[in-house]
């Protein structure tokens, strides 16, 4: 699990750094304890209030100068709900504690290894203050442009705002969502002098043009079906929406021959929302079956979860389909040579998502994954 947390820095967590600091060193986080109890902690905090286990972090990484990625691994015997989080220094002071009278972070089961990546936020700390003394074990870091990580989906504000600088992807319906908010006709305004090809005098003087000098003009005439983009269009209004106004019905192209129209039908210009249906979920992968050394990342019939397309839909209304890793359980040692994919594929009647890890177990439902899905239908 990954989660972005604002901890309580102790007085001694403080002293440690400012100790560090004039020193000309950087504090170091080696270990994060955890602990069953639910409070509300203080700086003047130095332990946890009935800790269960300590362990030493796995690996870490620098965000923002005053922010840090720090990744553990709890594979303990104990059963335990995570209540309080305290980060230790490489002295053994509680440098920062984090803990909630009533909510819970996790939940740590028997013998199933519990995967911890906390962004820590340091803003009351002078900048890169504080840094991480891990084993270069799993690193579960965000995503960047230029390193993988975790990403998460981005709401639908957060895509039309396009403001996010982090670790979030969009889905298909949420990057048309920001295409048509950034680039809509009523949302923008060019200066004049970014037109070109206008004329010279506004309204222009009369002139022609050369049937050789015209561009985009069909091939045969009358012309096959085409369409025009806007600049070509004439004696359109000044003003959109147009202010109230009559077309004569001679002018008025493509109207029915008869009268309420007889029965047709509309191209593809013309659908309706109603002929669209989104799915997403959240599900458990079957046929649990660990295979060392990549050798599972191909093979359909083992660890995998069956997406069936939504009542009234086929495959054939398929328009997209997106998914990702939800929830993992590993049975060995997590360290470098651990595996973990997620892959999917049309079969004709349903999307199978395989989606596994190297060295995995099961939770008690006999899933040894999860998967997040989104669908995209179209009739």
């Amino acid at each position: 699990m990954s989660v972005s947390l604002a901890p309580v820095i102790t007085s001694v967590g403080l002293q440690a750094v400012l100790n560090a600091t004039n020193d000309g060193v950087q504090a170091r986080i080696s270990h994060v304890a955890l602990g069953d109890f639910g409070w509300s902690p203080t700086n003047s905090a130095t332990n946890l209030r009935r800790e269960q286990n300590r362990i030493v972090v796995a690996d870490g990484t620098r965000i923002q100068p005053t922010q840090l990625h720090i990744t553990a691994v709890e594979n303990g015997s104990k059963e335990y709900w995570v209540r309080e989080v305290g980060f230790i220094l490489d002295d053994g002071t509680l440098f920062a504690v984090w803990s909630h009278p009533t909510q819970a972070l996790a939940w740590k089961a028997a013998d199933v290894d519990l995967l911890l990546a906390f962004d820590m936020l340091l803003s009351a700390l002078p900048a890169d203050s504080v840094t991480i003394d891990g084993t270069g074990g799993v690193n579960l870091a965000p995503a960047t442009q230029t390193k993988e990580g975790l990403v998460r989906i981005a709401t639908s504000q957060e895509a039309i705002a396009g403001s996010l600088n982090s670790a979030v992807v969009m889905s298909p319906a949420d990057s048309r969502a920001h295409g048509d908010a950034r680039y809509s006709r009523l949302n923008h305004r060019h200066p004049w002098s970014e037109i070109d090809g206008k004329p010279a005098t506004y309204p222009a003087s009369s002139h022609s043009h050369s049937w050789n000098s015209i561009t985009s003009k069909p091939s045969t005439f009358p012309a096959s079906s085409h369409s025009h983009s806007w600049f070509s269009i004439t004696s359109k209004p000044s003003t959109f929406t147009p202010s109230s106004h009559n077309h004569s019905w001679s002018s008025i192209t493509g109207k029915p021959s008869t009268f309420p129209p007889s029965s047709h039908n509309h191209d593809g210009r013309y659908i309706e929302i109603a002929d669209f249906r989104i799915t997403s979920g959240f599900v458990g992968t079957q046929n649990r079956f660990s295979q060392s050394n990549w050798a599972g990342y191909n093979d359909f019939t083992r660890n995998y979860a069956d997406i069936f397309p939504p009542a009234g839909y086929t495959m054939a209304n398929l328009q997209g389909f997106f998914a990702s890793l939800a929830v993992v359980y590993f049975g060995g040692d997590v360290n470098q040579d651990d595996k973990l994919y997620v892959r999917w594929q049309n079969e004709g009647d349903k999307m199978r998502v395989i989606c596994a890890n190297s060295e995995n177990t099961t939770d008690s439902s006999g899933a040894a994954s999860y998967i997040n899905y989104q669908a995209i239908w179209r009739r």
